[in-house]
């Protein structure tokens, strides 16, 4: 019998140790890319002019948002604010997050929270098994109340330019 027990333990290591290993290597390249916290001059398919924010996979392999386990939030004490709705994005590809506290998804997603042009810190967050792992984090600066501000991801870090309708999405 101790051979069976060996033998079970053993698999059960070596399979374990490749599923890790296979996470490991295939880890989420998803980040905040774009934060616009004024008001849009796009309007969504509600025709309103709302808050939005791009998520943005990076990665080389799919990104499936399904399982209820992706969070975004612009409260880093509520890191489950919203649940993404089940969605994939491709490699190099993105979403629009659009932020207007209307709380639910038809052909785009909306969450349940505004943006504030005060400034605040936006939280991308995964579930994986019992722990939050928090996948990107974004703060930004107050904005002049006047004018609205997009905040766009730079390797050299975040930088902030003025809207006009020819340079938004």
């Amino acid at each position: 019998m101790k051979p069976l027990y060996l033998f079970i333990y053993l698999f059960f290591f070596i399979f374990n140790s490749c599923i890790s290993q296979t996470l490991e290597k295939y880890e989420p390249q998803l980040i905040i890319k774009t934060i616009i916290p004024k008001g849009s001059i796009c309007e969504n398919e509600f025709g309103n002019q709302a808050d939005w924010i791009e998520v943005y996979n990076d990665g080389d392999i799919a990104v499936d948002l399904g399982q209820c386990k992706w969070f975004i939030t612009d409260n880093p004490k509520r890191p489950k604010k919203y649940r993404l709705p089940n969605q994939i994005i491709g490699p190099k590809k993105s979403i629009i997050i659009w932020c207007d506290d209307e709380n639910r998804v038809r052909n785009q997603i909306h969450t349940n929270f505004k943006l504030s042009s005060y400034g605040e810190t936006i939280v991308l967050s995964y579930k994986s098994d019992d722990e939050l792992l928090i996948i990107d984090t974004v703060s930004y600066m107050p904005l002049d109340i006047d004018s609205q501000m997009a905040i766009f991801r730079t390797d050299k870090g975040l930088v902030y330019r003025q809207l006009s309708a020819d340079r938004e999405k």
